[in-house]
């Protein structure tokens, strides 16, 4: 209630200790955000448009060349890594034995190690998607 003793419109119901109680739901999916400042005027902020903005003016093509540009330079240091860490070194690997340098007998452990990770990921999403679409298809 405004002080000359008529509801305020759309503000929301007023209790009796001069708390806000929420408005109905609206209907567009955005909440209606009501607040009371110290004087007793409600406020009523504008809902947002739902719509997920970049924080920066930076398109996709701006992070495709950035992620470009680090991965060239994590390959750059790969290769100092495999050129500094020629030694010859014997790998048994399920039986078998061969010699190559250390630097790409450590360069492919790691290939492999992405390569299972990436297996591992993408099973563990093929399995999510199947679980959704069954979830969708109850409901």
């Amino acid at each position: 209630m405004s002080e000359n003793g008529s509801k305020d419109v759309g503000a929301g119901a007023e209790s009796e200790s001069g708390a806000l109680e929420p408005t109905p739901k609206d209907t567009t999916g955005t909440p209606d955000v009501t607040s009371k400042d110290d004087t007793g005027a409600v406020e009523k902020s504008e809902p947002t448009s739902g719509k997920h903005e970049l924080a920066s003016s930076q398109s996709r093509t701006g992070l495709l060349w950035t992620a470009l540009a680090v991965a060239g330079v994590v390959l750059v240091f790969l290769l100092i890594f495999v050129a500094q860490n020629f030694v010859s070194v014997t790998v048994h690997f399920l039986g078998l034995e061969f010699s190559l340098p250390l630097g790409l007998a450590l360069l492919f452990a790691a290939i492999i190690g992405g390569v299972l990770v990436w297996l591992a990921g993408t099973a563990r999403m093929i399995q999510m998607r199947r679980a959704a679409k069954k979830a969708r298809k109850q409901a």
